[in-house]
């Protein structure tokens, strides 16, 4: 096999993201590997260290009419997979959200079919908050608490620092806001990347790193600029395809072009496209490291 050989497999349904997996063989399954045998799909997956929901855009072609009838937009649970067969990334999980929107049009000799899902969406919607905590409580147990109020999000790394006040603090509302004010505060980033939660000190990354040279998998590397003085703050890459990477990874840039560019980078935004059919490539966008 040859890292041209692309798969990928898209599971909708049956239940709302929010509510699980339910019984997997009512979902829809759709395949794909670059073949005719089978059906040709496309997407695009932003993902960012921030808050809010990760966007993914799917396109499928010549879905059988069977097929876009029985895919429900009520928020229905999609999980996307993608990677070369040859690799060790074949298969990664892409994404785990819900599903916002399905449409379906003629394009040419083609039925397009478009969805739009939100990873963790449900959960961020759904999620609410009423407690108390005493003053001087590790930040971390209270992140962990208020991931725990999202439904059907798993609970990951937590790796944030400090304490609360002596008086402590009373948590009141939507989840996601309170996240939000307590991230300002402590100086930590959460985001669901792939329905799972996260929550890192801005001076750390996840504990997960990715190595990208000039005579492997780095395509382009150019700096990321900030400011009317333009200083650099990071870099901007292109790179191979590879779904396992997430915002606040680790970066290890190699690039023989611009030397000057190699270093340690925590990634703050990853762009994931991918055509069964056509390119696919990761671009990453990253802090340097403190």
């Amino acid at each position: 096999m040859s890292d041209f050989l692309r798969y990928c497999e898209l599971v909708i349904g049956p239940l709302a993201d929010w509510q699980g997996k339910g019984n997997t063989g009512d979902a829809v399954r759709i395949i794909a590997d670059g073949t005719n045998a089978h059906l040709r799909v496309s997407f695009n997956a932003s993902k960012t260290l921030t808050g809010e929901p990760n966007k993914i855009d799917i396109t499928v072609y010549n879905l059988s009419r069977n097929t876009r009838q029985a895919i429900r937009t009520n928020l229905s649970k999609i999980q996307l997979f993608a990677g070369y067969e040859s690799s060790a990334s074949s298969g990664a999980m892409v994404a785990s959200g819900g599903l916002l929107s399905a449409v379906s049009m003629r394009q040419g000799s083609d039925i397009v079919t478009k969805l739009t899902a939100l990873d963790g969406y449900g959960g961020m919607v759904r999620g609410a908050y009423s407690r108390s905590f005493s003053g001087q409580t590790p930040i971390n147990q209270v992140v962990k608490q208020l991931a725990a109020a999202l439904p059907g999000v798993t609970v990951g790394k937590i790796d944030v620092d400090g304490r609360l006040p002596p008086k402590g603090m009373a948590f009141v509302g939507t989840t996601t806001s309170q996240l939000n004010k307590l991230a300002d505060q402590q100086g930590f980033s959460w985001s669901v990347q792939d329905g799972v939660f996260q929550a890192v000190s801005d001076k750390r990354d996840t504990g997960n790193g990715f190595i990208f040279t000039s005579n492997s998998n780095l395509i382009s590397c150019a700096p990321l600029l900030n400011g009317p003085l333009q200083v650099k703050v990071g870099v901007e890459i292109v790179a191979k395809f590879d779904a396992r990477m997430k915002p606040g990874d680790r970066m290890v840039v190699k690039s023989t072009v611009s030397p000057e560019l190699s270093g340690d980078y925590k990634s703050t935004k990853v762009d994931l496209s991918f055509d069964s059919h056509g390119p696919a490539q990761l671009k990453a966008q990253s802090l340097k490291m403190f």
